[in-house]
Order: C-alpha cells, then structure tokens, then sequence
C-alpha cells in the first residue's frame, strides 16, 4: 500500500524505516487495533445474522468464509515483524537441554550453558521462570531437531505451531458453540479467530496457551459428544503443558460426575476405576 507507506513515512513513531523506535512493531499495533474494532463490528453484524433461519447451504458458505480469512489473518502474523520472541527461544532452549546437551531440563539451570545460541536473542539474559510441563517439553524437542540449529528456523517453527492450534481452536469453537448456543456461534468464532491479540499471542509472539486451548477445546468437544474419559484425558495433557490448569479439573470433574450417575452400577465401577487409571499413568 505505497499511499499508507508516504503517510506513515512522516510519522517517526511508525515509520517503517525507522528501527529505532520500533517502526515496524508501532505500525503493526496500530493497525491490530483498527483490526479488532472492525472485528467487533463483524462479530455484531454475525449475531444479527443467526436470529434468521438459515440454510445448510448459506451456513458452510459462512463458515469457509470466516475460515479462510482466519488463515489470511494468520499468514500475516506468521511473517510480521519480530515482537517479544523470548517464550520461543526459551522452548527452543529447552528442546536443546535435551537434544544437545542430554541433561533434564527440570534439575539444570538455563544459565548454566552461556554459550547456548538462542541466549543471545533474549534480552536482558536467560529468565530463570517456572518449566512448562512435559508434555510441552516434548513438543519441543522436534521442533529444535527440524530447525536445525537456526534461530530463524526455531522461530518459524513455533510459529507455524501456534498457527495451526489457532485454526483448529477457531473450527472447534465453531463447532462447540453450534450445539451449545448456536445465537452466539458466529460471534465467538469472530472475536476468537480474527482477535489481534489472540494472533499476536498465538502466532507472531507464540506462547504455549494456545496449544492449552487447543486441549481444552477437545476436551470439551468430546465431553458433547459423550466421550467424558477422552476429554479427561485431554484436560490431563493440558495440565501436563500447564500447572495452572489444575484449577479448571474440579470443574470437568463434576461432569464427570454427572455422567458416571447415567450409568449402571456395575459399568459405572468398571468407569471409575479407567478414569483412576489414566489420571494414575498421566
């Protein structure tokens, strides 16, 4: 857009050719801002439009379409300018603990290796902050073995993760809310898939809640369809990603509760001793 370029050009706050002050990033700001109040504004206009009854045919058009944008959107934050890239070269320093330097990444110091290449594009060095779980660790040892000792490779990588979570969290929400409040289906498809923020966050500074999400939402997905031990499952394999999820258990406990009473009394044993079992192994 050469016109918006000779405009900002003049601005020295989001000048693209002005890295000193964070051109790029002051810009890319803005212009989520703007982003997300035409969001709103999609998001009421999609509310008005479930209050019809609309045909199967006109519903996929919507969904393809919401989706398809959500994409584009995404795309765009997979190549945006560089904000806050600590938490992925911390993922990347922790795949390294275990590929490289064959040490436990939960009894070892991240200062202990100054030499570590991702260290150097943390500012203000290593932050000494609490482990993700391990199951998050296993997630990135593959991706340092793919990105082969490249910072840039290492940024992509984790980028194109938290962009696939983000689509399928997108789908899954649209799913989800089209049996449990249909009226408000577009409305939450909107403001989750095309938020600035949850982009930013998910993709251009990828933190790993948005694979949290992710479980949660099948979680959720398989409690619906009457799968209530696959979606325990699931809320383990987020706990194990993030300790704080140990708040939202008690919660899909009670339905669990709810549905071991649906059951017979010799099959509703059998039930909670699996239950037992898998929350043991995990």
């Amino acid at each position: 857009m050469p016109a918006l370029g000779q405009f900002v050009a003049h601005i020295p706050a989001f000048a693209l050719s002005n890295a000193g002050v964070g051109g790029n990033a002051n810009l890319l700001l803005l212009l989520s801002a703007l982003a997300f109040v035409i969001t709103l504004i999609a998001g009421r206009i999609g509310s008005r439009v479930l209050r019809e009854r609309l045909s199967r045919t006109y519903n996929r058009a919507l969904f393809s379409t919401i989706i398809v944008l959500t994409a584009i959107f995404a795309l765009t934050y997979l190549f945006a300018p560089p904000l806050l890239p600590q938490d992925m070269l911390l993922y990347g320093i922790y795949g390294h603990l275990v590929t490289v330097y064959h040490v436990n990444p939960y009894v070892v110091s991240l200062t202990a290796f100054p030499h570590e290449p991702l260290q150097r594009g943390i500012s203000g060095g290593t932050q000494s902050l609490m482990a993700p779980g391990p199951v998050w660790m296993d997630l990135c040892i593959p991706m340092v073995l793919l990105a082969r000792d490249s910072i840039a490779n290492v940024l992509l990588l984790f980028r194109g993760l938290g962009l696939v979570a983000h689509l399928i969290n997108t789908i899954l929400i649209w799913i989800i809310l089209a049996k449990l409040k249909p009226e408000m289906r577009n409305l939450g498809t909107l403001l989750y898939g095309w938020n600035p923020l949850v982009l930013l966050l998910s993709i251009t500074s990828m933190h790993l809640d948005v694979v949290v999400v992710l479980f949660i939402l099948l979680a959720i997905l398989f409690f619906q369809r009457t799968s209530p031990i696959l979606g325990w499952v699931l809320m383990l394999l987020a706990m194990l990603i993030n300790v704080l999820i140990l708040l939202l258990l008690p919660l899909f406990f009670c339905l669990l509760l709810k549905e071991a009473r649906t059951l017979p009394s010799g099959r509703r044993a059998f039930w909670w001793l699996a239950v037992i079992g898998v929350s043991v192994l995990s």
